[in-house]
């Protein structure tokens, strides 16, 4: 029951026209915002490159020690590596790994430490404290990054697409829902076997 501004022709004329979406018929155009909203902002790189880098840490649960980025879309891995090599530096290595994945690997810590995404993950939180008073520009990054790291997706039936976060942790399962809603985003937090945040 979403409504959509459709431009959909009326007596030959194009007409901006609110409609349900399972009121869209092929032939509908839907009109979408190309820019970024006034109320979300754009991001300086380095601070986009730091949420990237946040985002995916989270998503994967990794600890300070060991620096090790799995990653199955390419497209995405090259975002990352990109952010790894801006914000954390150092020597490392980045490749194709196994059947149609990629890893960023570095042995050495050092580099990690004395960066900025250290002191962002410091304090163990699932949403990095400083995420949760930034503006919203950080918290979409944030969170599109988590999502784009660990989400699975799957279509139930013709007009329903399920977006799952599965997490070990509870709490970070909350923390995420708690993120989304303050975006206007609502989700729903199962446990069957895992944790998971369902959008």
């Amino acid at each position: 029951n979403h409504p959509v501004l459709c431009l959909v022709p009326v007596a030959g004329v194009p007409t901006l026209l609110w409609k349900l979406l399972e009121e869209i018929v092929p032939g509908d155009h839907v009109v979408l915002q190309r820019t970024v909203s006034a109320e979300v902002g754009l991001l300086d790189p380095a601070q986009q490159d730091l949420e990237v880098l946040a985002g995916d840490w989270v998503a994967r649960g990794r600890a300070v020690e060991a620096i090790r980025f799995d990653i199955r879309d390419e497209g995405y891995f090259d975002l990352v590596r990109r952010a790894y090599d801006a914000v954390v530096g150092g020597p490392r290595t980045a490749g194709p790994v196994g059947e149609g994945g990629y890893r960023l690997q570095a042995t050495d810590t050092t580099a990690l430490l004395a960066s900025p995404l250290a002191e962002l993950l410091e304090a163990g939180d699932a949403v990095p404290r400083v995420v949760w008073s930034a503006e919203p520009a950080v918290k979409w990054t944030f969170l599109a990054s988590v999502f784009t790291a660990a989400a699975e997706i799957t279509e139930r039936g013709r007009r329903v697409v399920r977006i799952a976060l599965p997490t070990a942790d509870a709490g970070t399962a909350d923390e995420i829902q708690q993120l989304l809603l303050e975006l206007g985003m609502r989700s729903l937090v199962g446990d069957r076997d895992r944790t998971t945040v369902v959008v």
